[in-house]
């Protein structure tokens, strides 16, 4: 955190996101850190972050292709 409140103070602070298997990816749009309120990106979601969602969400979809292979088609096989 002492980096991250260093770079907001010095203004290079572009983005900051979580990310993970049920989150995808999470912008985050400030941090309060030792009673200090650090804005990020005005608070909106960040260029690099929209598309980072972008694409794994479409990779996840069928919607962008899969180059790196991430995906496994699972089909369902119905017996009666």
């Amino acid at each position: 955190m002492e980096e991250v409140h260093e770079a907001h103070k010095l203004g290079q602070l572009e983005e900051a996101f979580g990310t993970g298997t049920a989150a995808v990816i999470s912008p985050i749009g400030e941090f309060l850190w030792n009673g200090e309120k650090m804005i990020v990106q005005s608070g909106e979601t960040g260029e690099l972050s929209r598309k980072l969602y972008d694409t794994l969400t479409g990779v996840q979809t069928g919607k962008v292709a899969d180059e790196l292979n991430w995906t496994t088609k699972v089909e369902e096989k119905v017996t009666l």
